[in-house]
């Protein structure tokens, strides 16, 4: 079954959004927390 490019373009921006913040937020939460460690650890 194949997708027209624009309504795969449309999916992909729907879905990249949240998937984005969702990395960004789970990437500053690990970065947090091993600063926080380093910190204790000092």
């Amino acid at each position: 079954m194949a997708y027209p490019a624009c309504l795969s373009l449309l999916w992909h921006a729907i879905l990249g959004v949240p998937h984005a913040t969702l990395s960004v937020a789970l990437l500053q939460r690990i970065h947090i927390e091993s600063r926080n460690r380093h910190s204790s650890q000092a």
